[in-house]
């Protein structure tokens, strides 16, 4: 019974101090409508945030009581980066927080217009993360001296334009996440942080601090974790302070640093986690300072430093490199430095510097993506001798020689495009003889390139090569192993004479030679054996295509426009294949197509040509047989379905193309419209015996047709002589017919080379062989002999006026009379058709 009642009473004595223990801690955030009430309460404890913003309050006295706080502190913002409202325009002080110890959270002084002091945090010896930031009245951290060892969450000053001493956190050792001190106009100094020495899992940020000269107050640092940016602080002339620091977990960022002279203070430094960027840092003239750097895992990236002159100081690096970037550093003549490194993964770019000579680099063997060099002050290029291999290559110079057969004489491998381009002295060029596969090339807009040669090791370009708008190039060689390619695009080289390279290639997939007005050999072409097309266009000095000589397969089709001197073919003599077309258009002055074999013309259509508004515009037959008059007979079963007026055109064809003038007529007429027929005064035709033949052999076929056709038309006349009796639906025709039927003049149509025979006439008075009165009223009948078809028609054109209320107008009656020639040549009508035009 007694043991029970004593423990009773230690457990009400237990339950009476947790509560007196429990009134002291105030529960939830704590807000300024809260302070009488926490005064009161002489609470010491505040479990939550407390937040002081957008008050009228001078100072926090009524909080003389509190003590610690498990929570954050926002005095002047509520929690800015979530719910951004106005600071504390009258608060001066934070008097009342005397007694305050610990904050387990953030403490963020931030926004307080008129605040000049914070001692009243004297006594403070915690926070997980400082924020003192946009306190324009606020001179020194007087009152943080306590603070000591950690703050975990990072440290920040911002933008406090008259803070000049930090000195009181000089206790800090250690910042995790971000050690940030930006826009501070009056700190010149960064005394105070003298004894942190490292940055866990975080960032330096030293930003436009205008006044800030040096960086000594960092001068116990040894790591970063992550990032080390030091930009915009006009007045550091260098980084002494940073003697200490050995690595950088990822970024180092120098940049915009007005008065920076050079890195020293760097001398520890040994690893970079990631990038190395020097950027805009006008008075920087070395890297001088970088005595141990070894490794940069990420990106090299040097630019617009205005005055650098050069990156010896970088020698040490080795390995590999993600990229490299050098740009628009105009006092940077030669590059010596970045020996050591053998792998470039990504991009190796040099822009815009006035470099001269590129002289370091001689153990790179790799650059995985792109090589661009683009300095137009460039002399020379020996470096890279070792280099094997890249996915893109470009060049941009003002270079007038530029050889890269020995700076680059292991190149092999340019996995997809080599590019010179936009070259505005550039004068000779020999490409890398090394290379023996690529992707594409691109040689365009090279404003003074007279010559091209070199890659005279390259044997396959799997997609294109181009060559465009190169203002004085005059001939392209080299290529002299290449055998195949994707595209070739020549293009737009307006004095480009001569394509000499290429000399061993034996298939293109498409070759475009387009606007080249001065190119008139293609030499180098000499042993194409296939290609899927060929497009030449507007090549005005281009005669022939003598440079195809060894050319059989063509699997789409052959372009030929606008080529205005292209005469002949000669050049396709070993074309065997055709896929699609040959498309010959507007060449005016194309008439010899006798590089077009027999073998060759058997084997297509007419379907397989489309000439157009050239010289001479042949179909197949033509091409088998008349141009070749003088040399094979004509084959009776070409001569059998002639017409008498294709075999006198035929026959006459045979001496137009030895020059014989006709004088005035029909057959003048037509062959002047031939590109090929040049007339010639006086001359004498000589025929040899393959012309006698077939002159002879179309006279046979000629007197077939006539003798057919006079037979016929004599039985003609004698069979309707005087009756007619065809149809009842043209019987107003009769009479005009059985007067036509007697006029024919046999005679006169045996002369005929068409076999033809027509009168005018009006049908209105049945009156044939009239004067011309009214051509538009003019009816005609004629009469036409069909050799294949044995047939004759009688054809009569009846024009005559129609009219209503309104209007008159022409019609135009075609009325078809057909005869059947029979075997023994006599005729028999056959049926009578009319329509109206």
């Amino acid at each position: 019974m007694k043991n029970n009642f004593i423990k009773l009473f230690v457990l009400l004595l237990f339950t009476v101090n947790l509560t007196a223990q429990d009134s002291n801690v105030w529960e939830g955030d704590l807000y300024p409508k809260d302070f009488d009430s926490f005064q009161s309460g002489s609470y010491s404890t505040l479990r939550g945030d407390l937040r002081v913003y957008n008050t009228d309050l001078r100072d926090l006295k009524q909080l003389q009581s509190l003590k610690i706080i498990n929570g954050n502190v926002h005095i002047g913002i509520d929690n800015y980066k979530q719910n951004l409202k106005g600071g504390n325009k009258a608060l001066i002080s934070l008097n009342g927080l005397d007694n305050l110890t610990e904050i387990s959270g953030e403490l963020e002084i931030r926004d307080n217009k008129l605040l000049e002091s914070i001692t009243a945090l004297k006594n403070l010896k915690k926070v997980s993360e400082l924020n003192i930031s946009l306190n324009p009245m606020l001179v020194s951290l007087d009152g943080l001296n306590k603070l000591s060892s950690t703050i975990p969450l990072g440290l920040t000053i911002y933008k406090n334009k008259r803070l000049q001493d930090i000195s009181q956190l000089s206790g800090i050792t250690l910042i995790g996440k971000h050690l940030a001190i930006s826009s501070n106009l009056s700190l010149k100094t960064l005394e105070g942080l003298h004894n942190i020495e490292a940055i866990e899992n975080g960032y330096l940020d030293v930003r436009s601090n205008t006044y800030l000269e040096n960086l000594k107050g960092l001068r116990q640092l040894k790591t970063v974790d992550k990032n080390v940016v030091i930009t915009t602080n006009p007045a550091i002339k260098n980084l002494k302070g940073l003697e200490k620091l050995s690595s950088i977990g990822e970024i180092l960022r120098i940049s915009e640093n007005g008065k920076l002279l050079n890195l020293e203070g760097l001398k520890s430094l040994k690893s970079i986690g990631k990038d190395f960027e020097i950027k805009a840092n006008s008075e920087l003239t070395s890297l001088d300072g970088l005595k141990k750097l070894t490794t940069i895992i990420g990106d090299i990236d040097i630019e617009d430093n205005s005055i650098l002159q050069n990156i010896n100081e970088l020698n040490l690096i080795k390995g590999e490199i993600t990229n490299i970037y050098i740009s628009k550093n105009r006092s940077l003549k030669e590059i010596s430095g970045l020996n050591n490194i053998t792998t470039v993964k990504e991009n190796f770019v040099f822009s815009n510097n006035h470099l001269e000579k590129v002289t370091g680099f001689n153990n790179i063997k790799t650059i995985g993506e792109s090589l661009s060099i683009t300095c137009h002050y460039l002399k020379s290029i020996s470096g890279f001798s070792n280099l094997t291999t890249t996915q893109d290559f470009g060049i941009g110079s003002e270079i007038e020689t530029l050889d890269l057969t020995n700076s680059f004489k292991k190149l092999t491998v340019i996995k997809k495009g080599f590019y010179l381009f936009s070259n505005k002295k550039l004068e000779h060029f020999k490409g890398p003889n090394a290379l023996t596969n690529i992707e594409k090339i691109t040689i365009n807009t090279n404003e003074k390139l007279i010559s091209l040669s070199g890659f005279n090791g390259l044997k396959t370009i799997t997609e294109k090569i181009e060559f465009k708008d190169n203002t004085l190039l005059k001939s392209i060689d080299g290529f002299n192993s290449l055998e195949a390619v994707g595209d070739i695009n020549i293009e737009d080289n307006p004095v480009l004479e001569h394509i000499k390279g290429f000399e061993k290639i034996n298939f293109i997939d498409n070759l475009f030679i387009d606007e080249n007005i001065k190119l008139s050999d293609l030499s180098g072409f000499s042993n194409l054996k296939s290609v899927n097309e060929i497009y030449l266009r507007r090549n005005f000095a281009l005669e022939d295509l003598t440079g195809f000589s060894s050319l059989q397969k063509v699997n789409e089709e052959i372009n030929l426009h606008y080529n205005s001197e292209l005469k002949s073919l000669n050049g396709l003599e070993n074309l065997i294949f055709i896929g699609k077309q040959l498309d010959f258009t507007s060449n005016r002055k194309l008439t010899d197509y006798n590089a077009l074999q027999e073998a060759f013309l058997q084997s297509i259509s007419n379907n397989n040509l489309f000439f157009s508004a050239n010289g001479y515009n042949p179909n197949r037959n033509q091409l088998l047989i008349h141009t070749k008059l003088d040399l094979k007979l004509i084959p009776e079963s070409y001569l059998e379905p002639q017409s008498r007026w294709e075999l006198s055109l035929l026959r006459n064809e045979i001496f137009a193309r030895k020059g014989y003038v006709f004088g005035k007529g029909e057959l003048t007429d037509y062959f002047t419209k031939q590109g090929w027929y040049k007339p010639i005064e006086g001359i004498e035709i000589v025929l040899n015996d393959i012309e006698e033949e077939n002159v002879r052999l179309i006279k046979t076929h000629e007197k077939i047709r006539t003798d057919m056709a006079t037979k016929a038309l004599q039985n003609l006349k004698q069979q309707y002589l005087n009756t007619i009796d065809f149809s009842s639906d043209y019987k107003q025709y009769y009479p005009v017919l059985i007067n036509f039927i007697k006029a024919i003049d046999v005679n006169n149509v045996k002369k005929s080379n068409r076999l033809s025979f027509s009168k005018e006439a009006d049908f209105d008075k049945n009156v044939i062989g009239i004067e011309r009165q009214n051509d538009d009223e003019l009816d005609h009948i004629s009469i036409y002999f069909d050799y294949i078809k044995r047939t004759l028609k009688i054809i009569i054109e009846d024009n005559y006026l129609e009219q209503d209320d309104y209007d008159s107008w022409l019609t135009n009656k075609i009325i078809d009379f057909k005869f059947k020639i029979n075997e023994d040549l006599t005729v028999e009508f056959e049926n009578a058709t009319s329509e109206y035009n």
